[in-house]
């Protein structure tokens, strides 16, 4: 138990200092010493005191004043004194200014169960706490009413005046419990709300596209159906990435995997060489244990793989994943418009793809050899939204742009563009082709679209005088596309059938159609 002041075992004594030598008759005052140094009894009926071998009543022959005995009559030079202090009636007294040193504390000393404790062992102090594990260690509210100056004073709170100074990096998860600088998420389309190719793809091709800016990547007897899902983690989304397993594949080989990959253009992530990154998402897996991230160069000679634990199948969780020191230079890397990073979320992969995980690797690596294999069961979906990179090591909240930006943001990539019934006009030329007129995309392509298909919403597939005549046969055989990343234009030789073309003459193609056009790295 600590203590201050003598420490007294029930039933013993403790006799203090001889003072007859200061009696002389008229002073009335004296200090009381043990062993030299001053003693404080607290209260005259503390203390057994004899004068000329007559013991003294308290209060009424003397009194005491912290250190001080007081007689009532000054005691003659011939008495002789004798005084003890009792310990069964002992209490501590008030130490004088500055009379208690550190080392007549207990260490650690701790007042009041914890209210105030000092550790110095450890050169702590902890406020509401006996485990202090730093310097000042308050549980509890803490108050400073004037300045708290931080480090060696560049940092400054000041309290009178409600301003920070010298902060120049603030790695923060939100500013009032909402998104920070907006246009910080590399990654496109990451709550899956954009999906212009479909909602729903069964057997699904390697490197097939399907919900905007995701690509599937599968090697192995694995067959999966991609649907954009209305299965979400919290009100933050309405759409998730559902991968379903229609055939299984349980005995991985060496080169097999299945994969859910997003490349990102090297303009969009250049500025991560050297800065550390925190990829984020949601992820509602078949398997508990270990799943995988992988992030590639565009020669895939440069990987990094991550590994993160569901602890819950078949339940949403949150991830984050940091790279400390960001993207490196070495190996080949593309920091214009084409694959500047890949983005690989693991779903299985053969002993050929698998490394250490936490480092950049000299190789074509996916994951580790703990990656669980979600493709082994037809009863396995795997389900992924909210999908965030961003600068920092710290997981910000979920960016959430405006529905329009992020479809501009994924039509640089792949666009849909509808045309209405009889409004597309084309020049007839007397070597027997329809040119067509350029029409403007509404967002600008990465590159000239390398992949332009034509698909009929409704009417019939020839050419039209309005009012007037067919000039063509009912086909879409010889249609071609010339495109520009800011524009396309069809051109048709003619179809023969129906009236034959006598002039030059402006023609509309009769149905409404659609022109798919992909730039996707």
């Amino acid at each position: 138990m600590a203590y201050i002041g003598r420490q007294l075992t029930s039933g013993n004594y403790l006799k203090l200092d001889d003072i007859s030598s200061q009696f002389n008759g008229t002073t009335t005052t004296f200090n009381l010493t043990s062993g030299g140094t001053a003693f404080y009894p607290g209260s005259a009926y503390s203390l057994l005191v004899s004068l000329g071998g007559v013991i003294q009543e308290p209060v009424t022959s003397y009194n005491i004043n912290q250190n001080q005995i007081i007689f009532t009559a000054a005691p003659e030079a011939t008495d002789d004194f004798f005084c003890i202090v009792m310990g069964v009636s002992l209490g501590v007294g008030v130490p004088g200014e500055g009379t208690v040193s550190g080392s007549k504390l207990s260490n650690p000393f701790n007042y009041d169960s914890g209210l105030l404790y000092l550790d110095g062992t450890n050169d702590r102090v902890g406020v509401g706490t006996t485990n202090p594990t730093h310097k000042l260690h308050v549980v509890g509210d803490a108050r400073i009413t004037g300045i708290l100056t931080v480090g060696t004073g560049s940092i400054t709170i000041n309290g009178p005046t409600d301003t920070i100074s010298g902060v120049t990096t603030i790695n923060t998860a939100s500013i009032n419990n909402g998104p920070l600088a907006g246009m910080r998420n590399k990654i496109i389309n990451g709550a899956m709300e954009i999906s212009q190719r479909g909602t729903s793809f069964a057997a699904v091709a390697h490197g097939t596209y399907t919900i905007d800016r995701f690509q599937w990547q599968h090697s192995g007897a694995m067959v999966v159906t991609i649907t954009q899902s209305t299965d979400v983690p919290n009100d933050t989304f309405q759409s998730s990435y559902k991968v379903d397993v229609t055939t299984a594949d349980a005995s991985i080989a060496a080169g097999e995997y299945a994969l859910i990959t997003q490349y990102i253009e090297g303009y969009n992530v250049r500025d991560l060489i050297g800065q550390t990154f925190t990829l984020s998402f949601w992820v509602k897996s078949p398997k508990t244990g270990t799943h995988c991230v992988s992030f590639r160069n565009s020669d895939f000679n440069r990987s990094y793989v991550l590994e993160y634990t569901v602890s819950v199948a078949n339940t949403w969780e949150y991830k984050t994943l940091t790279v400390t020191g960001g993207l490196i230079t070495a190996g080949t890397w593309n920091w214009t418009n084409g694959v500047g990073l890949t983005v690989i979320f693991t779903l299985t992969t053969g002993s050929t793809f698998q490394t250490t995980a936490g480092a950049w690797q000299t190789g074509n690596f996916i994951g580790t050899s703990s990656q669980v294999n979600c493709m082994d069961s037809t009863a396995n979906d795997f389900f992924l939204t909210g999908v965030q990179l961003e600068i920092g090591p710290v997981a910000t909240p979920f960016e959430r742009r405006p529905i329009g930006t992020e479809l501009s943001l994924c039509q640089r990539y792949y666009q849909v563009l509808t045309i209405p019934i009889n409004s597309y006009l084309a020049q007839y030329t007397n070597n027997g082709i329809f040119f067509g007129q350029p029409v403007t995309l509404p967002v600008q392509m990465r590159v000239a679209s390398t992949s332009t298909t034509y698909v009929k919403v409704s009417g019939i597939d020839y050419w039209v005088e309005p009012g007037v005549a067919a000039f063509s046969a009912n086909s879409t055989t010889g249609i071609s596309f010339a495109a520009t990343p800011n524009s396309v234009a069809m051109a048709q030789s003619r179809q023969a059938g129906n009236s034959t073309p006598t002039r030059n003459y402006p023609y509309t193609w009769e149905p409404g159609f659609q022109i798919l056009l992909s730039s996707e790295l």
